[in-house]
């Protein structure tokens, strides 16, 4: 181990730390595995922790980081400030244990002596004084606040072992000169020290101590060596010289051939993070020293943005530059990588979150990065920091997020306010919306006092016209048109259709389909859904179905009251030019939104396109084409999917007859699996009813 303030010795953990910082007992014990914590009476700043097995102690060296920061300083100012325990400043108990352990019966041969090299001494000399043992421990405690301090325990262990093979041979060897004679005491100290060996991998080191002190034979004082016979002298002195060469033989202050070599920092870092314990002190430091999510730099003027999200008086913005490194393509990534994140991880939280936790919540069944702001009872109102939307939501639904990269990711949109528009009405905030994921040019950034949000001033990169202008302007023809609906109330004159205004054809600024939102079913089991088309589900190369969400449902129908509002209000027929224009196309009488599939003469009868909202490509005449509005939503709510089992269907839906026209509009209930990779732009399903 590098870290001098404990060491490992069989299944005892030697651990110094500071009692005035930590609390070494509640921590060690949250491990199971941990039997007892003993703290010696004079020393308050040195643990021995025992655990059930050597093998468990090898995977516990989580207390290295309490014990890690303890300076030498701290180390040795511990240790001088030890004093042996008084009767004003102690209790009667510790006096107790240090006067038992230091009258000459109980207290161990070698309990005062740090090296094994220096044999049994107790039989050549007297027994100590009481008051040399207490200076012996004394200088024993000092000692080990030294460099060699992590080789106390292992040396006192060893001499444990070397007493109990001197006591058996000197047991032996007795035996062998007086076989006939027996005492009734022969055989109990080797049967309790055999009984003792095994309470040693059990009990704290004191009390191995105090055990085999008390199990000692009783000795009779010893004679002085002039009074002694020859042959008593040669049986002591024989299993002297023999532990003596055994102690010679194998050194104190090397290690064992067969003890494996520290391994170098790094890899020792390594193995601490694997260790079940270091997870229980990471937390308590985490929770101690709580990260927040820093916001990224504001976006300069000039700088292309799009609106992310619109809420109450206030919107969000992200930076949309172009090129694979610019600011859009850092967003981007952010989102890509908490939606995967998020549907990767499977750690759903077990305790009730705290504000200003960084968590994945879900969102229109879509988890992404939120932070939570407060919670009560098991709801928790959270701030989806990649849109700007805050949501009051189950927290037992939220995972954790594992990856730091992801949890700590800089926020990169902001909260601005529109110059001139302090407040937003129902309508201004409707027509916001219709807004999102257009991109701007930002001409003005001013800094509102004792507030985060900017105000800013936005212009159309494609309209050029200017954000709260546009807004003024509607809020204004609005208020109009509700004065004359309420002058002439007898006038059945829908209001909706008032409001509507049809794109001008002199300055109309033509909609890519690269701004459309992508549309993703919700994975899981028992998702419902609506069929919208099901022309190809019978077909062995596709086996394709259009569908909807049915929490989607309303959101869906409005966008299609409003698509179906502006097209009947357009008198101007409009051929788009490229492939990518998105445009508006009447069949059969329902309006939807759609894109070209060819582009040819004006003067053609009709052409085939994709009606986005039907799910379905036909070919339309072109006089029931018409341009698509700036102010129109730009979301899409309809995907097609691919059916595995489309015999189910067939016969749960139309009894066994392959009959596409009755699917239309049926509910059912699928599983939704995961797509197999990112490329894969179709999901399947798996049909369970249908309704």
């Amino acid at each position: 181990m590098e870290n001098e303030n404990f060491e490992i010795d069989k299944s005892t953990l030697r651990v110094i730390f500071d009692p005035k910082e930590v609390n070494l007992r509640s921590v060690v014990k949250q491990n199971k595995q941990c039997k007892k914590v003993y703290i010696p009476p004079d020393n308050d700043a040195l643990a021995i922790v025992s655990y059930t097995s050597p093998d468990i102690l090898l995977v516990d060296h989580e207390l290295e980081t309490v014990v890690s920061k303890i300076t030498a300083e701290q180390k040795m100012r511990y240790y001088t400030e030890q004093k042996p325990p008084t009767a004003a400043k102690s209790s009667p108990i510790p006096l107790m244990k240090l006067e038992v352990l230091n009258k000459p019966a109980n207290f161990h041969q070698d309990r005062n002596h740090p090296s094994q090299q220096q044999g049994d001494l107790q039989q050549q000399r007297p027994s100590e004084e009481p008051g040399e043992k207490q200076q012996n421990n004394r200088l024993m405690r000092q000692d080990s606040g030294k460099e060699n301090d992590e080789t106390v325990v292992r040396q006192v262990l060893q001499r444990e072992n070397g007493y109990h093979d001197k006591y058996q041979q000197k047991e032996k060897h007795q035996q062998k000169e007086t076989p006939n004679q027996k005492h009734p005491q022969q055989e109990s100290p080797q049967r309790q020290s055999q009984q003792a060996d095994q309470l040693h991998q059990k009990q704290p080191l004191k009390e191995v101590h105090q055990i085999q002190a008390n199990n000692t034979p009783q000795q009779k004082p010893k004679q002085r060596e002039s009074q002694q016979k020859p042959k008593q002298r040669e049986q002591q002195q024989k299993p002297e010289q023999e532990s003596q060469k055994q102690s010679q033989e194998e050194p104190i202050k090397e290690p064992p051939q067969n003890q494996p070599q520290q391994p170098p920092a790094k890899d020792q870092q390594q193995l601490l993070n694997k260790l079940p314990l270091r997870a229980l002190v990471a937390k308590a430091k985490e929770d101690g020293k709580r990260k927040v999510l820093q916001q990224g730099s504001f976006p300069s003027v000039g700088s292309a943005v799009k609106i992310a999200h619109v809420a109450e008086n206030t919107m969000f913005l992200f930076e949309a530059g172009s090129g694979s490194t610019g600011p859009s393509s850092q967003y981007l990534k952010v989102v890509e990588r908490c939606f995967v994140g998020g549907e990767a991880a499977q750690k759903y939280l077990i305790h009730a979150p705290v504000a200003g936790d960084i968590v994945y919540a879900p969102f229109e069944e879509v988890y992404y990065r939120a932070e939570v702001k407060s919670v009560k009872g098991d709801e928790a109102i959270v701030f989806f920091t990649e849109f700007g939307n805050t949501e009051s939501l189950e927290w037992k639904k939220f995972k954790e997020i594992e990856d730091p990269e992801v949890k700590y990711a800089d926020r990169l949109i902001h909260e601005v306010q529109i110059e001139n528009l302090p407040t937003f009405t129902d309508f201004v905030r409707t027509k916001l919306q219709a807004l999102e994921g257009e991109e701007f040019g930002l001409s003005k950034v001013v800094d509102i006092p004792n507030s985060k949000a900017k105000m800013v001033e936005l212009r159309h990169s494609k309209e050029l016209y200017y954000l709260s202008e546009m807004m003024l302007k509607l809020s204004k023809d609005n208020d109009e048109l509700k004065k004359k609906h309420m002058a002439s109330p007898v006038e059945n004159v829908d209001r909706a259709n008032q409001a509507v205004v049809p794109p001008d054809p002199k300055s109309y600024v033509p909609v890519s389909i690269a701004e459309l939102s992508e549309v993703c079913i919700p994975y899981g089991d028992g998702i419902e859904l609506m069929i919208i088309d099901a022309g190809e589900v019978y077909d062995d190369a596709s086996h394709r179905l259009a569908v909807i969400d049915i929490e989607r449902n309303d959101a869906f129908a409005n966008v299609l009251a409003e698509v179906c509002k502006y097209g009947e209000a357009d008198s101007n027929v409009y051929s788009p030019e490229e492939l990518h224009h998105l445009c508006l196309v009447q069949w059969e009488g329902i309006w939807s939104r759609a894109v070209p599939l060819a582009v040819g003469s004006k003067e053609e009868a009709s052409s085939p396109y994709c009606l986005l909202d039907l799910g379905i490509i036909k070919a339309v005449e072109s006089s029931h084409v018409r341009r698509f509005p700036q102010a129109l939503s730009r979301k899409l709510y309809v995907a097609d999917c691919i059916v595995q089992n489309p015999d189910t269907l067939c016969k749960l839906g139309t009894g066994g007859v392959q009959n596409t026209e009755l699917l239309t509009g049926k509910m059912i209930k699928v599983n939704v699996a995961p797509k197999k990779n990112a490329s894969d732009e179709i999901q399947e399903i798996l049909i369970i009813s249908v309704s």
